[in-house]
């Protein structure tokens, strides 16, 4: 019976030693995707920094332009783009483009939502 009980506590104990392994390789791999979360997420917030900085630039250049600016030919094309979409969305949300400033207005608007200027 001795050596039953050896057997058992042999095997309750190599059944410890492999669970106690295995637990410490799941630690490890949590922790590497912990750290791996940690890094996409910073990648990410990086990335959206690199978008919102660069939509500034664009935001710079396409104001200086309507503002006469000179720009190299490709940027005033990419601006006369922008002003064609503008137009058509005014157009299909029935709105009046302020003289003064640029700015769409409702068509029921009598001054803009933007300069307060009179719509024409």
């Amino acid at each position: 019976m001795d050596n039953f009980v050896e057997k058992i506590k042999a095997k309750f104990s190599k059944a410890v030693d492999g669970a106690e392994k295995y637990a410490n390789i799941a630690v490890d791999k949590t922790s590497s995707l912990i750290d791996k979360a940690k890094i996409s997420v910073a990648v990410n917030d990086a990335e959206k920094k690199i978008k919102d900085i660069m939509a500034e630039i664009g935001e710079y250049v396409y104001d200086n332009y309507g503002a006469g600016v000179e720009f190299p030919d490709e940027i005033g094309t990419k601006c006369a783009e922008i002003e064609a979409l503008k137009q058509e969305i005014a157009e299909l949300k029935k709105s009046v483009v302020c003289s003064h400033c640029g700015e769409y207005n409702p068509s029921e608007n009598e001054y803009c939502g933007k300069c307060g200027e009179m719509l024409n």
